[in-house]
């Protein structure tokens, strides 16, 4: 997700909807197929590319990748935002007004969380955080060639258990760097 430093509910789809808006593809299709890559190659070589209707055009996923990728460029220079996903850390490797941060938390609290918010049982939550996971790490490697939660792609990386305001003051920090 793609955030602007004054959120709203207009501001959170304004990603989706110019990326959208670049590829033909609406902005359903654009979340549903952004960061979905399956852990099969073969059967992501199948998708993206034999199953295109016409096998001139990119695949429907790359297509995305691409729009999303300028999208993230368009936004981080026009001033101050917050980028989650996307592979911003990497599209943005070469900005140097840039601070790139990875949120994690050990496998327990993301399972009690996911529970909570969907209101399901914790294996549940195992199994959604699981594959969620596995296709944000194969996206992410599909796309970069780098592992998705290494920690010398980021500048910082958290673990979300201490809390918003011991993280926010570690960003502040790290930002008067």
């Amino acid at each position: 997700m793609i955030f602007p430093e004054s959120v709203s509910a207009e501001n959170k789809n304004e990603a989706k909807e110019q990326t959208a808006g670049t590829t033909g593809y609406t902005p359903e299709f654009v979340k549903k197929n952004e960061e979905i890559m399956t852990n099969s190659l073969f059967y992501d070589l199948v998708n993206q590319m034999y199953l295109n209707t016409d096998r001139q055009d990119e695949a429907p996923k790359d297509k995305i990748f691409v729009a999303e990728c300028q999208v993230v460029r368009n936004l981080a220079k026009k001033g101050n935002c917050v980028i989650v996903g996307r592979c911003a850390d990497y599209v943005l490797r070469n900005s140097g007004n840039c601070l790139k941060v990875f949120f994690s938390a050990p496998l327990v609290s993301r399972i009690r969380r996911v529970a909570q918010r969907q209101n399901i049982s914790e294996g549940e939550a195992k199994a959604t955080v699981q594959k969620n996971e596995k296709l944000r790490a194969d996206n992410y490697r599909y796309y970069t060639r780098r592992m998705w939660d290494a920690a010398g792609n980021f500048d910082l990386s958290l673990n979300t258990d201490f809390g918003e305001e011991f993280i926010e003051n570690c960003i502040r920090s790290a930002m008067k760097l």
